[in-house]
């Protein structure tokens, strides 16, 4: 029985004559976007009912919170979309067999893996929410902080998925674009871990 996700036999599952499929990177990359505007939107809303301070002094960041969810909703889409043209740059001087919607789909399935990780970004928002103190300056004392004391779990999450996508990426630029393992294997992680790197910067 062929491989239902790209996840664990991407070759394999690349090989289907129905894949990559632009439907389902849609639907993946949808849910995706879904859930990193609800995510921020719990994240925000949770810290301020932590915070013991006057309703006006948080009321335009609860006005705001629809904004930033929707804002990263769109980004994720338009991410997915800047990463695939990137990519499919240097399929075409690789001489790839297929369009820039072959690329697209191949990305946006592999962005299955983004929605692997987004439990553990979950865990690590949910114990800085418990951490917050009430007093509003101690709170942003400490929301400016924790950036760097929570780091390293999410760099350690988002290099594995890196790789992992990289992985994934290869695979279906291998099957669904024609090009050498050699050619694909690079493209896609090459690309990967150079977007990695600038997301740390």
């Amino acid at each position: 029985m062929p491989p239902r996700t790209p996840l664990l036999q991407p070759g394999e599952y690349f090989d289907q004559y129905d894949r990559p499929s632009l439907g389902v990177a849609a639907g993946i990359v949808a849910v995706q976007a879904v859930a990193v505007a609800v995510l921020v939107w719990w994240f925000v809303t949770s810290v301020l009912d932590r915070i013991d301070a006057p309703e006006a002094a948080v009321s335009n960041v609860r006005g705001e919170r629809v904004g930033q969810a929707i804002f990263l909703a769109v980004m994720v889409v338009v991410g997915w979309l800047l990463a695939a043209a990137v990519i499919h740059v240097f399929v075409w001087f690789a001489d790839g067999d297929e369009t820039f919607l072959t690329t697209l789909a191949v990305v946006g399935e592999a962005e299955l893996v983004s929605l692997l990780v987004l439990p553990v970004v979950v865990v690590v928002f949910y114990s800085v929410i418990g951490q917050v103190p009430s007093d509003p300056e101690a709170a942003a004392e400490f929301l400016r902080g924790i950036v760097g004391r929570e780091r390293a779990p999410l760099v350690v999450a988002s290099l594995v998925a890196t790789l992992w996508k990289a992985y994934i990426t290869a695979a279906g630029l291998v099957k669904g674009q024609g090009l050498d393992s050699d050619k694909a294997f690079l493209i896609a992680f090459a690309l990967g871990i150079l977007g990695f790197l600038v997301g740390l910067a």
